[in-house]
């Protein structure tokens, strides 16, 4: 039976070796391809260059000017990447019994490295800040390497050109483009010599005529005399004025813009005329496209109503929030043709599928296998509203919630909420079972800046504890809570899942009182920050505080043990178990803290594709005492490195935290596997 399967898989891999690959463009060309003296590019690499070149060489009349044309595809390419000094030569054969040969005599001479930009001839410009904005500057400096191509020098001085422009040098010219090789031809250095010329500005006292008095008399223009007069300044101008005109009902202005001759001192007049067309009002709003969203939901999120002055300001805001409300695809504001005084609004979607089933599968060092699962509808009834089932299944955890919201509450931009949750969950010390529902309000105030206030109900319940510690078990209960919560968040990241750029701060307070419901009065803070950035591509730094302190009040004297918090695991201090870093009753089992801090510090790099590697520093904090909880006093630390897949929902990570002042009862090292970023 052995022998059979090795003979199977003999015959399947010699199959597999007989079968013809995918064909490529030199195979169709029926050209064989050599390359000599090149050492910078593989054969494979250099063939992808000049594939297209010599893909119709059996159609050409002279299939030698194929390879003409793919020799100097070649020099191109090799000159893109700094090889400024690239020669090559070909040789090409017709043979009826060895068919066609192109032999490629590569001369690639040294790489080129731009080791300065210069620029000289600045008199009111300031060179340092010319090489900024081309992104020249601190070559000198630059551990990573620039090459010296010769047509990146070349569009280098025409956007200095620009760029003096822009500071009204309207007839700057770079007047020569010097390069010095060094002896070796590894470096070069470039001097671009700059005639700046004349610096135009505005001159004092613009022009303004055929407008609307008193639509002109709200619009100062004073601030823009004297200013550099580059070639956008007089466009953007001329649409300050259209948009002013269109905020007070006149959507078919139309603005004629005329330069004057420059004075002694390059003073440019500018002068504006002005055809304001007719104010103009929206007699209705006619709404297209909608087939599940009732039109009625589609008219709350407009911000303009029959009746109105026609104002652009609102037809933008009504382009946002229909954009924004995730229920369309496609969506268009526009006036109806014509010059009529009164015209309809017309409102055109295309509506985005609203329906969504959804399973991601997970896994956790201390959940062990998990999956995420889930029904969103985000249309419900026509109205906008989103309702969600969702349950976590894990080997340590489940949890299940139905949740319903209103995006738009009575037609404004304040979201409401409604949830209904139970969660069952096998934590170190003991098992945790909580059933629950909240009421949330939530508005956006500016782009990724969100404020909300909840109101939530627990009964909690704890059983299978396995604390001996006196102190701890006096606190431990089953006991309902009612608490009013207020949430901030403030999210700059590029990305929720994987992100490389931007900062997280989110600050969260929590009071639990009798006047609520509650049988726990406390107090409970949360505060986050995290900050990413990306020096070089692939590169990524990540620093992360998070700290949180609750505190009893009135009545309650102690905090149970399953409102404290806990520290270690694979999102905190990674050299530690799950919850196993700080106090312990005399069994070793942890019974938490009143207060904690965590920081982290993390680097991580892009290896090759999705594949990616890190190095961490974990540093951690568990107070007893909430009064203690900035006490950075026995802190303990975690120092490691890990792998992470990529995946769209969060990387696959694998870490391994080594502690450097190990206790007798904790571990020299520890692995963690999970699904998502650690912060």
């Amino acid at each position: 039976m052995k022998r059979l399967g090795l003979l199977l898989l003999s015959l399947l891999l010699a199959a597999c070796a007989a079968a013809p690959g995918p064909r490529t463009a030199l195979d169709a060309a029926e050209v064989a391809v050599r390359f000599e003296g090149a050492k910078a590019f593989t054969a494979l690499d250099l063939e992808r260059v000049v594939s297209a070149d010599l893909a119709d060489l059996p159609r050409r009349a002279q299939p030698r000017s194929a390879v003409d044309d793919a020799a100097f595809t070649l020099v191109e390419h090799y000159r893109a990447q700094g090889f400024a000094s690239c020669a090559v030569e070909y040789e090409y054969s017709e043979d009826a019994g060895a068919g066609r040969k192109a032999v490629f005599l590569v001369r690639e001479g040294p790489r080129t490295r731009l080791a300065s930009v210069a620029i000289e001839g600045c008199a009111r410009l300031r060179a340092s800040e010319a090489l900024s904005a081309l992104g020249l500057a601190g070559l000198e400096r630059s551990s990573v390497p620039r090459w010296y191509v010769e047509r990146e020098v070349a569009e280098a001085a025409r956007s200095l050109e620009a760029y003096a422009a822009s500071k009204g040098h309207l007839d700057a010219r770079v007047s020569e483009t010097a390069v010095e090789f060094d002896a070796t031809r590894t470096s070069a250095r470039v001097t671009l010599r700059l005639a700046e010329g004349a610096r135009y500005t505005v001159a004092p006292a613009l022009s303004l005529e055929g407008g609307v008095p008193s639509i002109d008399a709200e619009l100062d223009l004073s601030a823009w005399s004297g200013r550099p007069l580059s070639p956008r300044l007089p466009l953007d101008l001329r649409a300050r004025i259209e948009e002013h005109y269109q905020q007070r009902g006149r959507p078919d202005v139309e603005v004629d813009l005329r330069e004057g001759t420059p004075d002694a001192e390059a003073r440019v007049p500018l002068a504006f005329t002005v055809v304001p067309g007719p104010e103009v009002r929206v007699s209705g709003i006619v709404v297209r496209g909608n087939e599940k969203t009732r039109t009625s939901h589609v008219l709350d999120l407009v911000t303009i109503r029959a009746g109105d002055r026609y104002d652009v300001r609102a037809v933008r805001a009504t382009f946002t929030r229909l954009n924004r409300s995730g229920l369309f695809r496609r969506v268009d504001v526009a006036l109806e043709a014509g010059g009529e005084p009164e015209r309809r609004l017309v409102v055109e979607v295309e509506e985005a599928t609203s329906t969504e089933v959804f399973f991601e599968p997970g896994y956790g060092s201390y959940e062990g296998l998990r999956a995420l699962a889930g029904l969103r509808e985000t249309n419900l009834l026509g109205a906008g509203r989103t309702l969600s089932l969702d349950g976590l299944f894990a080997q340590r955890a489940q949890r299940a919630v139905v949740g319903l919201s209103e995006p738009h509450l009575f037609g404004s931009d304040f979201e409401a909420g409604v949830s209904v949750f139970q969660e069952l969950r096998d934590e170190p010390s003991y098992d945790k079972d909580e059933l629950g529902a909240a009421l949330s309000l939530s508005r956006e105030l500016r782009p990724r800046l969100r404020l909300s206030t909840e109101y939530r109900f627990r009964a909690s319940r704890v059983s299978d504890i396995d604390v001996t510690d006196p102190a701890a078990l006096a606190q431990t209960e089953n006991v309902d809570i009612s608490t009013l919560s207020l949430i901030g968040s403030w999210d700059r990241r590029d990305s929720i899942f994987v992100p490389t750029e931007g900062n997280l701060l989110r600050a969260s307070l929590e009071y639990g009182d009798a006047a609520l419901g509650s049988q726990l009065d406390f107090t409970r803070l949360r505060l986050t920050e995290t900050w990413l950035t990306s020096p070089l591509d692939g590169t990524v730094v990540a620093l992360s505080w998070r700290m949180g302190v609750i505190a009893p009040h009135g009545s309650t004297s102690g905090i149970p043990l399953q409102e404290r918090f806990f520290n270690g695991g694979e999102n905190t201090v990674r050299s530690f178990r799950e919850d196993e870093l700080g106090p312990r009753d005399p069994e070793g089992n942890p019974i938490g803290g009143e207060g904690f801090q965590v920081f982290t510090a993390e680097l991580r790099q892009r290896v090759k594709g999705p594949l990616e590697g890190a190095l961490f520093w974990d540093v951690g904090t568990l107070a007893p005492q909430a009064q203690d909880v900035l006490d950075w006093q026995g802190a303990r630390s975690a120092l490691g490195t890990g792998v992470r897949y990529l995946l769209p929902i969060g990387p696959l990570r694998l870490d391994w935290g080594w502690n450097p002042d190990p206790r007798p009862d904790e571990d020299r090292w520890r692995a963690h596997f999970s699904v998502g970023m650690a912060f």
